[in-house]
């Protein structure tokens, strides 16, 4: 084992393991079927290794013991292009590690799912994407799984940002993008949704995933692809389909580009694509979603028959079945055409505001079929402004509230136009009292 701590070494495959060495000695080994994907970018190689839920134990039956850190990814560098030897300018790294050898079997065609670098003058592919297409190999990641299906070009996607190429397989979807190619196993995708715009020019497709795709520290549990209204035709190899996927696809699509899109990945995952309820309708017939805000940003919020989805970032899906209640809320004074609502999810609550006033009546009735308990804030607050009524009388905190006298006459509230002050300059309280009389005054108001 070595124990120099260098950085710089040779990486191989070793039997079904990933092994890292510097100086010939071992420093550390991963087995790859533990890697979840891999991506090679000019001179980078990034591997993302599984969560400890998704690791196979070698044993049948055998529960993985928690660790408080795990490795969940790892960068290595691999400079020059495919070929090349690469001599390591340290003068502290020994004879045999100071040049880091490469990929050297060359192969006439890339394989299916393979990285291609190309560098245009030499046309020779680089030394990171070669190491990144063998390690694919090895772990069974977009080269050995199937062959390509169809292809759907220049997507854009929201989460995570970036226009893909959306290249379907059998059985996983790979993401090809300027910086990244991502590889979504099916097995992974636990549900669909389909949602239009507002304005019926755009539409969201939602892919759920379980474990999240994760990139860095960052986890995306929800894949969001944004469509424009275009039509797509699409004609699939029908011996391939029927050698590969069985009864999942049909021979031929034609359709709108999100329509076709979806009943592809819908017939190869085997799962459900999930549209807005027909039991919400809002004022806008067409609408099936509602445009509000979740905190500082804009969001779109769609009820479904099995919850409510909201898009875009963040993108939350709640179940009914994991909501205890729904409160309706006013913002603002009487005026205000807003309102919010309130979704507790197992007593966490979010929050979602400027909300068209008019959505209130079509939300209730449609929480009231989906048997969801509801609090109404917003009529209890109207009631209450409704019963204080016009003859209400609002004093200072100390004072109270009390209602005018309806004996009192307008005539006692007169000025006494023939008052004269006194010179003194002090005030009492005779002088504001239009009902005081002094004892020594006569109905002329004469001393």
């Amino acid at each position: 084992m070595s124990v120099r701590g260098w950085n710089w070494g040779a990486m191989d495959m070793i039997s079904s393991n990933l092994s890292f060495s510097v100086g010939g000695k071992p420093v550390f080994e991963i087995p790859v079927d533990e890697i979840a994907s891999i991506n090679g970018q000019n001179k980078d190689v990034n591997i993302d290794i599984k969560e400890r839920s998704q690791i196979t134990p070698s044993i049948p039956g055998q529960k993985r013991k928690p660790r408080d850190d795990v490795l969940v990814q790892m960068q290595l560098y691999v400079p020059g292009m495919e070929g090349d030897d690469i001599e390591i300018d340290d003068e502290d790294l020994d004879e045999e590690a100071k040049i880091l050898k490469t990929e050297k079997n060359k192969q006439g065609e890339k394989e299916d799912g393979e990285i291609e670098d190309v560098d245009n003058e030499e046309g020779k592919i680089t030394a990171a994407a070669s190491f990144a297409n063998r390690l694919k190999r090895a772990a069974n990641l977009g080269t050995n799984a199937g062959e390509e299906l169809s292809k759907f070009q220049k997507i854009m996607c929201l989460t995570p940002r970036g226009r893909f190429d959306l290249i379907i397989y059998p059985s996983y979807m790979r993401m090809v993008g300027t910086s990244h190619d991502i590889t979504i196993q099916f097995k992974n995708i636990k549900s669909l949704f389909l949602l239009p715009r507002p304005d019926l020019i755009y539409y969201t497709i939602v892919v759920s995933l379980q474990p999240p795709l994760r990139q860095g520290n960052t986890k995306y549990p929800f894949l969001v692809f944004h469509f424009e209204e275009a039509e797509h035709s699409l004609t699939l190899d029908e011996k391939l389909i029927n050698q590969k996927c069985p009864g999942k696809l049909q021979a031929a699509y034609d359709g709108l580009l999100h329509e076709v899109f979806s009943d592809v990945l819908s017939g190869l995952t085997e799962k459900e694509i999930l549209l807005p309820s027909e039991k919400y309708r809002s004022d806008h017939e067409k609408n099936t979603g509602i445009k509000c805000s979740y905190k500082a940003a804009e969001a779109f919020l769609y009820p479904l028959d099995s919850g409510f989805v909201s898009i875009p970032k963040p993108t939350m899906f709640f179940k009914h079945s994991e909501i205890n209640k729904v409160t309706f809320s006013r913002i603002g004074g009487q005026t205000t055409r807003t309102m919010e609502i309130k979704i507790d999810v197992s007593g966490v609550e979010y929050v979602f505001g400027n909300m068209p006033r008019e959505e209130h009546s079509y939300l209730q009735a449609y929480c009231r079929q989906m048997k969801i308990k509801i609090e109404n804030e917003l009529e209890e607050v109207s009631t209450a402004i409704y019963d204080l009524g016009d003859d209400v009388d609002i004093e200072s905190e100390d004072e109270g509230k009390r209602k005018r006298d309806p004996d009192e006459d307008d005539e006692d509230e007169s000025e006494d136009e023939d008052f004269v002050a006194e010179d003194s300059g002090s005030d009492v309280p005779e002088e504001f009292n239009a009902k005081y009389k002094g004892d020594d005054t006569d109905e002329e108001g004469n001393t």
